[in-house]
């Protein structure tokens, strides 16, 4: 699946992504034209994809790292499906061990994480979910940028969860915890 040769033109666009595909072909002996086969191959195969990542402490943005047990396969199938359209979802997964899933998630700053982790966009309130706990990453360390969702166009009424943050008490301005609400909707007041 990864040759020698794709290895070596995959080394060098992750060390720039924006490298010409004639100067990959330059450092590498061989024409543009057949870096630029190999690198469509890796695309067409589903091996490769391009995109741009983001340095969320260049934004000022907060990661958390939920973990928890859902009681069937059901219910983790609909979490699933419900979380993976999220925004601030950056990372998803399915785990084997005593939690049986993970989110990697950016938040604007800590009253979106104490939002996350009590309010209605908790992941606790969800059916099936046994337990879970939150984490703050303190620094990043690797990978610097990731792949986060920047939505232009913020339409939605109803977040990807079913959440309507219009009507959310976190959303008002009253109390000492205010949140921007889902970066997908047209409540959005935030960075994203």
């Amino acid at each position: 699946m990864l040759s020698a040769r794709r290895k070596e033109i995959l080394e060098l666009l992750q060390q720039d992504g924006r490298m010409s595909l004639s100067e990959v072909g330059r450092r590498l002996g061989i024409t543009h034209i057949s870096v630029k086969k190999q690198l469509n191959k890796m695309i067409d195969e589903g091996l490769v994809r391009i995109s741009a990542a983001v340095n969320p402490e260049k934004m000022g943005l907060k990661m958390v790292v939920i973990v928890g047990e859902i009681d069937t396969y059901k219910h983790l199938q609909e979490f699933m499906t419900l979380l993976k359209d999220c925004p601030r979802v950056i990372f998803l997964s399915t785990m084997l061990g005593a939690y049986n899933f993970m989110a990697m998630m950016v938040a604007e700053d800590p009253c979106v994480v104490r939002i996350l982790a009590l309010g209605m966009c908790c992941i606790r309130n969800r059916p099936g979910i046994r337990r879970s706990d939150i984490y703050l990453v303190e620094d990043l360390v690797y990978p610097t940028h990731i792949p986060l969702r920047i939505n232009s166009r913020r339409d939605r009424e109803i977040a990807p969860c079913g959440v309507h943050c219009g009507e959310c008490q976190y959303y008002q301005p009253s109390g000492e915890c205010i949140c921007p609400a889902c970066p997908a909707t047209k409540y959005y007041r935030g960075p994203l």
